[in-house]
């Protein structure tokens, strides 16, 4: 193994979830490899809290530049995993959302706060790592939680 590469399992071809989505529980075909530059940490929590705990297929290629889930900028590596595109829409999701919440935080902490010292900042929909799962937000789960803003109460 090269020198400054972690020592880690990788998912070999003859692993039953080959050419599966990570993100999937089930083992739906995917023949699409998914790029991803990130820092350890961030590899593992997503090998973690959304890829079933599925390791990539591969890992290498020593970069400093910015890890693709936090953003930070310091040494990544190419990881590579089968994901299909939707998952990877989902995936791709996640760094926007951190960076926006990590920007709206510093701004509040930098500007609002010591104008407005009683003022309360409240996250209320954290960005949350999570495998696919099939059922687990049904249509009828999802229309409990739905507010519909200037409906009319008759």
């Amino acid at each position: 193994m090269t020198e400054g590469l972690p020592s880690r399992r990788l998912l070999a071809p003859d692993h039953p979830y080959w050419e599966k989505c990570a993100r999937h529980s089930n083992k739906q075909t995917c023949r699409f490899v998914a790029h991803l530059f990130l820092c350890d940490d961030c590899a593992k929590r997503l090998e973690c809290e959304c890829f079933n705990n599925r390791p990539p297929m591969f890992e290498g290629l020593v970069v400093n530049g910015f890890c693709g889930l936090c953003n930070r900028r310091q040494d990544v590596l190419l990881r590579q995993w089968f994901v299909c595109q939707i998952c990877l829409g989902v995936i791709l999701s996640y760094p926007k959302t951190i960076a926006a919440s990590f920007e709206v935080h510093d701004f509040w902490d930098r500007d609002v706060k010591p104008e407005f010292p009683g003022l309360k900042l409240e996250e209320t929909e954290v960005v949350k790592l999570e495998p696919f799962v099939p059922g687990r937000r049904t249509k009828r789960a999802k229309s409990e939680t739905l507010t519909v803003f200037g409906a009319r109460q008759n």
